[in-house]
């Protein structure tokens, strides 16, 4: 895969994942607008906590997209273990 398909592939995962985090936000708010709290705390306690963790998560997916084109070469250990000391 090329490293231009692979940079813009990560750049739309990571608007998606963003938008994901904006739209549960809103949810969020309008489920704290529209529901009254005398009735239904715990269903809207509920529906924020799960709504919380999903946005944590996708937080944490987002973390790990990388951007840019280097690559980190692996590291490489070129002495030898088994030469004595002299």
């Amino acid at each position: 895969m090329s490293q231009q398909f692979e940079s813009r592939n990560n750049l739309i995962a990571f608007a998606v994942c963003i938008g994901a985090i904006v739209i549960l936000g809103i949810g969020a708010a309008l489920i704290c607008v529209n529901l009254d709290s005398d009735k239904h705390l715990a269903q809207i306690v509920a529906a924020l906590g799960f709504i919380g963790s999903a946005i944590t998560g996708l937080v944490a997916i987002g973390g790990g997209f990388r951007f840019g084109t280097a690559k980190n070469p692996p590291l490489v250990d070129n002495s030898t273990t088994n030469e004595v000391a002299k």
